[in-house]
């Protein structure tokens, strides 16, 4: 609560000082008696905006004190955005000349008018007819809401929170993948589909082209145990030749390597056929946006309707 107000130089007040007790107090006066103008002044304790014309006629500054004795929960609240307060007492004072020179102190430390603002919401709301209201502030409601919550239900808030923070981040991730694909939600019009076409192609891996079958034939003698073979077999066929034998081992082993190259290229041409119907049957589809429409296509045919 506010339990003191000092006031020097606003509007018609020259010096002010008074003192209030717990409970309702009303301040009672005929019009241009002073009241709204001790509103005023607290309300520059608030953190309200200053203007030179506050400043009493014939005066160069103004200065405004107040001294508030707070509850255990508003030095809680204090702490919470990293205030601490001694022996729960806050003196808020504020001046401002005509030169544009102010100065605000909190407990005696420097404060800027924003700062202050954002530490007094939490200490006192200045209710009038054309004055911001606390109980219009969306913060406030939800503070005032938790207050009936149990355990359980402090719990879910937490919960909540934490999907909501993770649901912030998965649509950031997303915002960023929609940048460096230069896309968005709506999807791509026909323009941008035609263009990405034109230049990337479709969405589709570039087969080899397939070779014959002599081609694969001559391909199985490249591995390195048939040349093994075929270097055997000349050896052998020449040492047999130099001992007045027959070449029945060197065409043995060349019989050998030849039906292991047909067998080879059998194999090679079953699985490339196994590889195609494989293909055929797990091609995929994928459901795309086009200017904010929704489409089933193939895998093929990602960047088309």
């Amino acid at each position: 609560m506010l339990r003191e107000l000092r006031l020097n130089n606003l509007a018609i007040i020259k010096n002010l000082n008074l003192e209030f007790n717990e409970g309702l107090i009303a301040m009672t006066g005929e019009t241009g008696a002073g009241k709204s103008i001790i509103l005023d002044g607290i309300s520059l304790l608030i953190g309200e905006r200053n203007q030179t014309e506050m400043i009493r006629t014939g005066e160069e500054s103004l200065f405004a004190e107040g001294v508030f004795d707070l509850s255990e929960e508003q030095v809680q609240r204090l702490k919470r955005i990293g205030f601490d307060i001694e022996d729960n007492e806050l003196i808020i004072s504020r001046y401002f000349d005509r030169n544009s020179k102010s100065k605000v102190t909190v407990n005696g430390i420097r404060m800027t008018v924003s700062k202050l603002k954002e530490l007094m919401s939490h200490i006192l709301d200045l209710v009038g007819q054309h004055e911001h209201q606390f109980l219009l502030n969306k913060n406030y409601h939800l503070g005032l809401l938790d207050k009936f919550l149990n355990k359980d239900g402090t719990d879910t808030v937490k919960k909540i929170r934490e999907n909501v923070i993770n649901l912030k981040n998965l649509n950031k991730k997303i915002e960023e993948i929609e940048k460096e694909l230069n896309t968005n939600k709506k999807g791509l019009s026909d323009k941008e589909i035609n263009g990405r076409i034109e230049k990337h192609g479709f969405n589709e891996l570039k087969e080899k082209k397939k070779e014959s079958i002599l081609i694969k034939f001559i391909e199985q003698f490249k591995d390195m145990m048939v040349i093994v073979l075929i270097i055997a077999s000349i050896i052998s066929g020449i040492i047999d030749l130099s001992h007045g034998e027959g070449l029945t081992n060197t065409i043995i082993i060349l019989a050998i390597v030849f039906v292991n190259a047909i067998i080879g290229v059998i194999q090679e041409v079953r699985a490339e056929k196994s590889l195609e119907a494989l293909k055929k049957l797990t091609q995929h589809e994928a459901k795309v946006i086009r200017d904010r429409k929704s489409y089933n296509n193939t895998s093929k045919n990602a960047y088309s309707r």
